[in-house]
């Protein structure tokens, strides 16, 4: 996750990035909290920028209660000629295991001095600031050996009478597994029928995308890929038998990111008009993203037990207050309903507040809820073809099943989706 920070010193603005990440694990979060100072430190004195400084006296930079579209800001009567001192500290596991790059990017001119653990990593020994690309970027390699375990700090400093002038500035620390992605979103399930479904997981970097499937979690025997590099993975897998469990693992053709285990499998629908015993669990106005929706969704699942649930039907309000991509994430994909996710279908209708970001419109199935949600537009789930996902009709065994878009498309007597 990238933070930005925007310290401005009388309508001097500076900005600097950090970004830590490795294996996937943000050690740097929105939740963040800088120490600062504006004392008159010198730079050369050992003690500010060590991890057993006392900084208590510092002030504290709470960044996550001062975000504004995505950037962090902070305002201070400063004078432009006084040195400001930042200091803040990451936990790593077993550093000296870690099969990743360090580095640090600076985009000119950034003038300070930044330290990891007590040792200075910019500029050089010399004092000397890199050469910059015609990009303006700097990128410096920085020893391994400087991570200890458990808690690393990082101290950054802009000297007296160099205090940054451009927006632009950045400062940005990587620390990156260069091997593996990691799942952010799903695996979840879509537009399952008796002989097909649709598997979909986001990553946070570009992969290729696979999916392996088969009759147990360690035979999965068949699979199904994508060799184009992206984030948001969806692949359909056809040819499948009604009625039947498969199991399945998602990744890339290099390795497997999740799944492969008795949790991560699917059942295909039985066959149109088969008569049964069916659970659909029907979550009405639930993206609240709070302790209510969760209490809901304990009472289900301890109602539930271990029983199949076959699918789960969304009624539209899925996430407060917008429909944003991020209220999705935590009123649906994490720490709400991502343990149901993986093995039940998830299907949906939209609601006014899947339309209040402002991107989202039914006419064009743009925007945030057609991003996420892959429905059927020609009739493959059973009933008549409807030409697009903002309303569509569904088979399941003998129920039929109508999703209907009651905000954004026309819903005039004669109109397409009435008909």
């Amino acid at each position: 996750m990238t933070i930005r920070v925007l310290p401005i010193l009388l309508l001097v603005i500076c900005s600097f990035y950090f970004e830590l990440v490795f294996a996937g694990q943000t050690f740097f979060s929105e939740n963040m909290v800088w120490a600062y100072s504006k004392e008159n430190l010198k730079i050369e004195d050992k003690g500010w920028f060590l991890s057993d400084y006392n900084d208590s006296h510092w002030n504290s930079w709470a960044t996550a209660q001062q975000m504004q579209n995505g950037s962090f800001s902070l305002v201070e009567d400063l004078n432009p000629d006084n040195q400001l001192f930042f200091r803040k500290s990451f936990v790593i596991n077993a550093p000296a295991e870690l099969e990743a790059e360090l580095w640090i990017a600076v985009k000119e001119p950034l003038v300070a001095d930044i330290y990891l653990n007590g040792t200075a990593i910019y500029p050089d020994n010399d004092k000397n600031y890199p050469n910059f690309s015609s990009s303006g970027l700097s990128k410096i390699a920085i020893e391994k050996k400087l991570l200890v375990e458990g808690e690393n700090l990082i101290a950054v400093a802009y000297k007296k009478g160099k205090a940054p002038t451009k927006l632009a500035e950045e400062l940005k620390l990587n620390i990156e597994d260069r091997l593996q992605a990691v799942v952010i979103r799903g695996p979840y399930l879509q537009k399952g029928t008796s002989s097909s479904i649709v598997i979909r997981w986001r990553t946070d970097s570009n992969t290729d995308s696979k999916v392996s499937y088969g009759n147990a979690p360690n035979n999965l025997a068949f699979s199904v890929s994508d060799n184009s590099p992206k984030t948001e993975h969806e692949l359909e897998l056809t040819g499948l038998m009604p009625n039947t469990i498969y199991y399945y693992s998602v990744g890339s053709s290099t390795e497997v990111l999740a799944g492969g285990d008795a949790l991560h499998y699917f059942k295909t629908a039985p066959t149109i008009g088969q008569q049964g015993d069916y659970r659909f669990w029907i979550l009405g106005d639930c993206g609240t993203a709070n302790a209510n929706q969760r209490a809901v969704r304990d009472a289900y699942y301890n109602y539930n037990g271990t029983q199949h649930t076959d699918m789960i039907l969304m009624l539209g309000d899925n996430a407060y207050t917008s429909g944003t991509d991020s209220e999705y994430q935590t009123a649906i994909f994490e720490n709400m309903y991502e343990d149901k996710l993986i093995n039940s279908v998830l299907w949906s209708c939209p609601g006014n507040h899947e339309f209040y970001n402002g991107f989202t419109d039914s006419d064009t199935e743009t925007g945030v809820y057609y991003d996420i949600f892959t429905f059927p537009t020609a009739g493959e789930a059973g009933g008549l073809a409807s030409g697009t996902e903002a309303y569509y009709s569904v088979d399941y065994g003998n129920v039929h099943i109508i999703s209907m878009d009651s905000h954004d498309s026309d819903r005039t007597v004669g109109g397409p989706m009435i008909t």
